[in-house]
């Protein structure tokens, strides 16, 4: 009969001890310790991996001669192997498609879907952590067991153009190089400026907030909002309700909703739609629409409202009945930024020419100080001869110059009244306004160019080469 048995686990990493009591048959109570550590030993158990706290547990046991039943407990443990951790990608950036964003009341706006994610120069946008290796561990007969090392997460490819990689010890850093949206596709990683949406703008889609060039293949749905720095090409429709913001606006469908353009919007049938464009409006056909721009030029026009700065040129306005199409020439919507510029350079210059004119002053109170018998007549002789004086003035008289040129612009730029209308087939009822004169068109008319006289302050109609003055 056995009266040490060892039992260990399948990898060999644990062991337990069954003693029997018959053991003290063959060793005394006071050599118990020594007989199981020797016993383990010829087993092939390091003396490393061998739990003392088991052996003085046995021994105490023997000692208080209650021992009856086999003696069970764990013995011994090798060191288990430590695998390496697999490398991650951590984004820093959200690349998702939320479901929508909420406000903070609470409500949800799922417009606001985040299809594109808008990054600065310098953003962190993307960690690669390092694997790391692994630790081979040990079975208590001393037989090393392999470890698995960590996992590299698969290749990327950054653009080098728009992708900064920062190698490091423990991770590689990827940061923007310029202003764009992340795109992150197949392993490929780049901050792009041009956007092409393949499908409609709607639901599935949100909202569209970007930096530069966006070209819809498909519709802008009603109550949606396409919106960037750069130009925007529509290639189906604009419903009813959505909204349109960029640098140039082109519209291949039918155009609805509203439009806000920084220089020139195009179309081919505008319906019910409000357009703001900094230059130039060109549309086909224009139908209920609200038009405010630098230049308008349009083939069919049907109860339109146009206000433009400079030009107005219509192929054919189609008659209206109870809703005449206005034309209106007067200064550009966004005359008031101009005016502001104006008037923030002629403070900066009033504000110069006080110093310059204070620093005169100073001079002079000087000179008076130092000769306060003086006479006039030296007073001019002496400060003509004095080089910093002088120089002084004359930074004075060129501020005053400055002031009397930014003044004169402002006041030409307000005093433009050159723009015209042009209409090659004019029907009656069609409402003209230049400048605040206004005319109501009292019959059909063909190939007629209005314009205003800035001495009679009256509207002049020339059709087919002749004047006609109302």
């Amino acid at each position: 009969m056995e009266t040490l048995i060892l039992h260990c686990a399948e990898d060999n990493l644990r062991a337990t001890i069954e003693v029997s009591p018959a053991i003290l048959e063959l060793a005394p109570v006071s050599a118990l310790r020594d007989t199981v550590m020797t016993r383990l030993k010829e087993l092939g158990v390091q003396e490393r991996f061998i739990w003392h706290e088991t052996l003085d547990t046995l021994q105490e046991l023997a000692e208080s001669r209650l021992w009856t039943t086999p003696f069970h407990e764990t013995i011994a443990a090798g060191i288990p192997p430590q695998n390496g951790i697999d490398g991650q990608v951590v984004f820093h950036v959200d690349v998702n498609l939320k479901v929508g964003e909420e406000h903070r009341s609470g409500k949800i706006d799922y417009k606001e879907r985040g299809y594109v994610q808008i990054v600065e120069a310098g953003t962190l946008l993307l960690e690669v952590i390092h694997p790391t290796k692994g630790e081979s561990g040990v079975t208590i007969f001393g037989e090393e067991i392999p470890a698995e090392h960590g996992v590299e997460v698969a290749p990327l490819f950054p653009d080098g153009r728009s992708v900064a990689v920062e190698p490091g010890q423990k991770s590689t850093l990827y940061r923007a190089k310029r202003k764009g949206w992340l795109q992150s596709k197949k392993g490929t990683l780049s901050v792009e400026i041009a956007l092409t949406v393949e499908q409609d703008v709607g639901i599935e889609t949100g909202n569209i907030r970007s930096v530069g060039s966006v070209t819809v293949k498909g519709s802008i749905r009603g109550g949606f909002t396409v919106e960037t720095t750069g130009d925007v090409d529509i290639q189906g429709d604009v419903e009813a309700g959505a909204v349109i913001h960029g640098k140039n606006v082109s519209v291949s469908g039918v155009c609805h909703g509203q439009v806000f353009v920084m220089n020139n919007f195009t179309a081919t049938i505008a319906e019910y739609t409000t357009i703001v464009a900094g230059n130039l409006v060109a549309i086909s056909t224009a139908f209920q629409c609200e038009i405010t721009c630098a230049a308008a030029v349009i083939d069919n026009l049907k109860a339109c409202f146009v206000r433009a700065s400079n030009l107005i040129q219509i192929e054919i306005i189609q008659p209206s009945t109870g809703n005449p199409s206005t034309l209106i020439i007067m200064p550009h919507v966004f005359t008031h930024r101009t005016i502001n510029m104006y008037n923030v350079a002629l403070a900066a210059a009033r504000f110069d020419n006080e110093i310059v004119k204070r620093r005169c002053r100073a001079i002079e109170s000087e000179f008076y100080n130092r000769h306060p018998h003086v006479s006039k007549e030296e007073f001019l002789v002496a400060m003509e001869n004095d080089p910093h004086y002088s120089e002084t003035r004359k930074a004075a008289e060129m501020e005053d110059l400055h002031i009397h040129t930014l003044r004169k612009k402002t006041l030409t730029f307000l005093e433009q009244k050159q723009g015209k209308i042009r209409v090659s087939a004019l029907v009656r009822d069609t409402i003209i306004n230049l400048y605040g004169q206004s005319r109501v068109i009292g019959s059909d008319l063909a190939n007629v160019v209005f314009s205003l006289d800035p001495e009679t302050k009256r509207i002049v109609g020339v059709v087919n080469g002749e004047a006609d003055t109302a």
